[in-house]
């Protein structure tokens, strides 16, 4: 097979997103994001970076890092709670529980996670943020909390003033229970700790907390009585309350909220080292979420809408779409059948004089062989025009300046 001409394999970070072909440097990417935020490092643990650095994430594969790490690129999102790890501070409101603080080593590594304990008797027994952030009917809505099993392990998320909108957790077994929201999820992040979020819609006006509750078993009711012995105990960090429709990078908060600015790449290489005549864009990435269409483009063109190699994610209906665009005229326009966008997916597309083609996970999905028109080409962004920026993870990224044969492109997707 060719070598490429550009290859990105995420394997350093800093204030760009650096490919390794060219060593020259023309391939890396402008990388910008106006604040600080977390990634998991290569150890597991959860780590703050400066507004000026990308981030080298680790995902925790069922509480086990994964040593192929990727580029992360989110969209700004605020954290709307307040103390977000100090479950003792008064803005968190006990009812038949109380708060030991600095109890146990939380997922940043330091001895900062507190012990939620329950009083004795049937009642209501929790913790719930009172920070006051508006949010209206119609938003969506995710709250998230790390959580660890103690004596006890099974904990409801729910609000006091989001209504209906509650889910129940299994610490031990890593299993989400009954709940009323679009979705409910559990994440094992090793070392017994499982971060706990789910995703509703605001039925009323209301202020955004979070409450986390210790609970019978999971099929309980929103904020229902327990009768607990007095010692049932869980250990607690890093609550978040967003107006996002998917949990996002933790966010840490103490006297005020804090938001994390959106991140983009672009920029890479010039009309020097990319080939307008044909050529081949190969991307492994994954979706945050299924539910926000048109927003998730990587381009191959000039840096304008009218030319361009690109594909996009259609999560509204668990699409991708491939689109060659020439003088500002759509030459090639394709889609895949519905699929799971949050997975990570292998792509390429083929660009030729009358020739098209698009793999993906080893597979050709379309071809157009008349009226395929070369774009003008001379950079690739994980953007396109305004409003359109790359949200997701990058495993990798490639650029041919030949076409591949279909064998080599089904080789190249193959999951």
């Amino acid at each position: 097979m060719a070598i490429p001409k550009l290859a990105l394999i995420p394997a350093a970070q800093g204030d760009k997103f650096y490919s390794l072909l060219p060593s020259d440097g023309l391939g890396d990417f402008t990388f910008t994001r106006g604040s600080s935020a977390t990634r998991i490092n290569a150890q597991g643990l959860i780590e703050t970076v400066s507004d000026t650095s990308s981030r080298l994430n680790y995902d925790l594969l069922n509480g086990k890092v994964d040593s192929c790490p990727h580029y992360i690129l989110e969209p700004s999102s605020t954290n709307l709670i307040t103390y977000s790890e100090d479950f003792s501070n008064s803005i968190w409101i006990k009812s038949n529980a109380s708060i030991t603080a600095n109890q146990i080593v939380s997922p940043d590594g330091g001895l900062n996670a507190d012990l939620l304990t329950s009083s004795s008797g049937s009642s209501l027994h929790s913790v719930n943020n009172n920070t006051s952030q508006t949010v209206t009917v119609g938003d969506n809505i995710t709250l998230s909390v790390f959580a660890k099993k103690g004596t006890y392990s099974i904990i409801q998320l729910t609000s006091s003033t989001f209504y209906s909108i509650y889910a129940n957790f299994d610490l031990e077994n890593g299993v989400v229970g009954s709940y009323s929201s679009t979705n409910a999820s559990i994440e094992n992040l090793g070392n017994d700790w499982y971060r706990c979020s789910f995703t509703d819609t605001v039925i009323g006006t209301a202020n955004s907390r979070i409450q986390i509750n210790i609970v019978e078993n999971l099929q309980s009711i929103r904020n229902s009585n327990f009768d607990a012995v007095g010692n049932e105990t869980v250990y607690l960090w890093g609550a978040m309350v967003e107006n996002k429709t998917f949990k996002t990078s933790y966010i840490p908060t103490t006297t005020t909220i804090i938001t994390r600015a959106a991140e983009t790449a672009t920029d890479s290489g010039d009309s020097e080292l990319f080939n307008d005549s044909q050529g081949v864009l190969y991307i492994e990435s994954k979706s945050f979420d299924n539910t926000i269409a048109l927003n998730r483009k990587i381009v191959l063109g000039d840096g304008t809408l009218s030319n361009g190699v690109e594909f996009s994610y259609q999560t509204t209906t668990n699409k991708i779409q491939f689109i060659i665009r020439a003088g500002g005229s759509i030459s090639l326009g394709i889609e895949t059948t519905a699929f799971d966008v949050t997975e990570f997916t292998k792509i390429a597309i083929q660009y030729k004089l009358n020739e098209g083609k698009v793999f993906v996970n080893g597979n050709q999905i379309g071809a157009t062989y008349t009226n395929i028109v070369s774009p003008t080409i001379n950079r690739l962004d994980l953007k396109f025009g305004s409003g359109f920026n790359f949200e997701g993870k990058v495993k990798e990224i490639r650029v041919y300046n030949e076409a591949l044969t279909d064998v080599e492109l089904a080789s190249l997707t193959t999951i």
